[in-house]
């Protein structure tokens, strides 16, 4: 037994060097995996693309592209909404009839309208009116005494008011080549519109211009 105990304390006194050399041998071993953290936390930043650096940094946008303004309601144009050029067509055969209308304010009757009616080669027309809850309504003459034609109409709404479709009625024997009814589309000019006048004093039952019955004179134009 005591033979025995004596074998174990030489073994273990042989081992203990062996321990301490190896230790210090794992130790060596283990320092440069010890700084490994640090070496990657350093070289982390520079191995990664520049998009994914400025990942977490704010980023411009562009600011937001300016919305179209909304269509007006052409229920609630009124008459000084429809001021200056027109262009205007009509569907006659056999082939169509082109011209220009420039609106005004009428002279007498502030709330109303003026037209003064180009129809090409030297003819020309006046007109007094209106619009209503999108109705586009015209008395046309062409010697400023007599109805000649009625030019009645919508606003288109798609439009936002730069366009009236309808139907342009002639008074037989008034307009000296045109006898019968014709589609008319009537499209705005683009130019500056002529100024509304001072609003004249007369009664508000007075703003509307005179509707006459065809074939009848119409005074006040």
């Amino acid at each position: 037994m005591a033979r025995a105990i004596g074998r174990v304390l030489r073994f273990a006194s042989r081992l203990k060097p062996l321990l301490a050399h190896s230790r210090r041998d794992v130790e060596q071993l283990l320092k440069p995996i010890r700084c490994l953290p640090l070496a990657l936390a350093l070289l982390a930043p520079a191995a990664l693309p520049a998009h994914a650096q400025t990942a977490g940094s704010p980023t411009a946008h562009p600011p937001p592209a300016p919305q179209a303004a909304a269509c007006p309601n052409v229920a609630q144009l009124s008459a000084a909404d429809l001021y200056g050029a027109w262009h205007f067509q009509l569907a006659t055969q056999p082939q169509p009839l082109r011209g220009t209308l420039v609106l005004k304010q009428h002279p007498e009757f502030s709330a109303s309208l003026r037209g003064e009616i180009d129809w090409g080669h030297g003819v020309t027309a006046i007109a007094s009116g209106d619009v209503e809850n999108g109705e586009f309504n015209l008395d046309e003459s062409r010697d400023g005494k007599s109805l000649a034609a009625f030019w009645s109409g919508q606003l288109t709404p798609a439009a936002c008011g730069h366009e009236i479709r309808g139907a342009w009625q002639p008074l037989p024997g008034r307009t000296g080549t045109q006898d019968s009814e014709s589609a008319f589309v009537l499209q705005r000019s683009h130019g500056p519109r002529p100024a509304p006048r001072p609003a004249a004093a007369v009664p508000q039952a007075e703003t509307a211009p005179f509707k006459a019955a065809p074939g009848a004179s119409a005074p006040g134009w």
